[in-house]
C-alpha cells in the first residue's frame, strides 16, 4: 500500500506548489461564482435573481449537510493513518455509512416538505417538485466530496483541486445556459448538478484506498463525528438561522429588496472562502502527519503566511476597484 503510493509522493508539490494550486482554485472559484453572480442579476429581474440565488444556497447546504460534516475528519483520519491500509479503509467506509444514513435522511424529508420548504426559500410553491431533485443531486455532490477529502488527506490535494475545478466550470456553464433563456429553476438545478457529475473521477481516483476490512466501522463512527461535530454546528446552524432571517425579510418587504441582501451577502462570500479552502486542502492533512512541536510549529507558520498573501489581493481589489466593477457589471436596479 505504501509503496503503490511512492511515485505519488515523489511527485506531490511543495509548499510553493501547494499555494499556487490552491490559488488557481481559488480563482476559478471567484471567476465562476462572479460571472454566475453578475449573469443572473443582469439576466433576471431582482426577484427571480433572489429565487435562484436562494435556492443555490440551499443547494450549498445540502452539499455540506449530505456528509454530516464528516469532511474534515475523513481529512485528518486519513492523514494521521499515515500507510495503515486498513485504518484507511475503515474511515473511509465510516464516512460512506454516515453519508448513506444522511443522504437516505434528507430525501425522504424533501420529498414529505418539498411545498414547505418552496415556500420558506421562494414565497411560493414554484419550486416544490425541484426542491427532491436538488438534494438528490447534492447528496451525490457530497459523496464526491468526501472522495476529494481522501485524495486530499492522501496529499494528493492537487487532484482533488482540479476535480473540484471542473465542477465549478460544469456549473458556470450549465447555470450560464439556463440563465440565458430565462430559465432559474432550471438553472438552479444545473449549478448543483456540476459537483455532483464530477463523482465519475473522484469515486475511481480513491478505489485504491479501499481494501476488504475486518469487523465493524461503528468505532470510526464515532471518531468522525466527533471530529466533525464542531464543525458541523458551527457551519449549518447558522445557515439556518439565516434561511429564517430572509424568509421574514422577504415576507415582510418583499424579493426585491431581498434580492439586494443576497448580491451583497454573494459578493462578500468570494472574498472570504480562501481561508476555509486553503485550511482544508492544505494546512488540515499536514498539521494531522505532524509528529513534533517543531513540525506543528511550521506548518502553523507557513499557513499564516499564505493565508495573508491569499486574503491580500482579493481585498485589494474590492478595495480599489470595488465601486467601479460594481458599476460596470450591475444593473441600475442594483
Amino acid at each position: 500500500y505504501a509503496d503503490a503510493d511512492a511515485p505519488r509522493r515523489a511527485g506531490r508539490p511543495g509548499m510553493g506548489g501547494g499555494i499556487v494550486n490552491i490559488a488557481f482554485f481559488f480563482g476559478m472559484k471567484v471567476l465562476v461564482g462572479l460571472i454566475v453572480t453578475v449573469a443572473s442579476a443582469k439576466l433576471l429581474e431582482p426577484g427571480a435573481f433572489a429565487y435562484f440565488t436562494q435556492l443555490l444556497l440551499f443547494t450549498a447546504w445540502l452539499n455540506m449537510v449530505a456528509t454530516g460534516g464528516s469532511v474534515n475528519g475523513v481529512v485528518r483520519e486519513v492523514a494521521a493513518a499515515r500507510g495503515d491500509a486498513e485504518a484507511v479503509s475503515r474511515t473511509i467506509l465510516a464516512a460512506l455509512q454516515i453519508w448513506g444514513v444522511i443522504a437516505a435522511a434528507l430525501l425522504v424529508l424533501s420529498v414529505l416538505l418539498s411545498n414547505r420548504l418552496s415556500q420558506f426559500l421562494t414565497g411560493g410553491d414554484d419550486a416544490t417538485f425541484v426542491i427532491p431533485v436538488l438534494t438528490a443531486i447534492s447528496s451525490i455532490a457530497g459523496l464526491s466530496q468526501l472522495c476529494c477529502a481522501v485524495l486530499t488527506a492522501r496529499k494528493r490535494a492537487p487532484l482533488s483541486m482540479r476535480i473540484q475545478t471542473l465542477g465549478l466550470l460544469l456549473s458556470g456553464a450549465g447555470a450560464g445556459w439556463f440563465l440565458m433563456k430565462d430559465a432559474k429553476i432550471s438553472a438552479a438545478v444545473a449549478f448543483a448538478a456540476g459537483p455532483a457529475l464530477t463523482i465519475l473521477i473522484s469515486l475511481p481516483a480513491v478505489r485504491h484506498s479501499l481494501r476488504p476490512i475486518r469487523g465493524r466501522a461503528a468505532a470510526n463512527w464515532r471518531t468522525l463525528l466527533h471530529h466533525s461535530a464542531a464543525f458541523f454546528a458551527v457551519a449549518s446552524l447558522p445557515p439556518l438561522f439565516l434561511f429564517v432571517a430572509r424568509s421574514v425579510y422577504q415576507e415582510t418587504l418583499s424579493a426585491e429588496w431581498l434580492a439586494l441582501w443576497l448580491l451583497a451577502n454573494r459578493i462578500s462570500d468570494l472574498n472570504t472562502q480562501v481561508v476555509g479552502i486553503y485550511n482544508l486542502q492544505f494546512s488540515l492533512p499536514r498539521f494531522s502527519a505532524a509528529q513534533t512541536r517543531s513540525e506543528l510549529a511550521r506548518v502553523m507558520g507557513n499557513s499564516v503566511l499564505a493565508i495573508v498573501g491569499l486574503s491580500f489581493p482579493p481585498l485589494l481589489l474590492f478595495l480599489v476597484f470595488g465601486n467601479f466593477l460594481l458599476g460596470q457589471h450591475f444593473p441600475a436596479a442594483y
